[in-house]
């Protein structure tokens, strides 16, 4: 009867660990909260890159934005984003906004 015990207990033991094990109770708040910051940083820099390209279409044509849209589109930089969002704003022409995408290199 013992040994029916113990193996009952080890079941029950396993079973609650396996449904709450202590360490996703302590990482998975942070991990929550770390993916949801990441989330936010990257929809506001997907945001940022769309805007870029609808002001570089705006002020400089459909085809100049096309240009630069491969660029644009892998800057993670949202301080880098940002100076381009601005370049942006006040290009004349395509190498004035080049010349900002080729200073502003990593």
């Amino acid at each position: 009867m013992a040994s029916f015990d113990t193996a009952s207990k080890k079941q029950t033991i396993s079973e609650e660990t396996m449904q709450h094990p202590p360490i996703v109770e302590y990482v998975a708040p942070q991990a929550h909260e770390k993916g949801f910051q990441e989330g936010i940083e990257q929809g506001i820099q997907e945001g940022k890159r769309k805007h870029i390209l609808e002001i570089l279409t705006l002020q400089l044509g459909d085809d100049a934005a096309q240009n630069f849209k491969a660029s644009i589109e892998s800057i993670d930089d949202l301080q880098r984003l940002e100076v381009l969002f601005h370049a942006a704003l006040r290009a004349k022409h395509e190498d004035e906004f080049r010349q900002t995408i080729n200073e502003t290199r990593e």
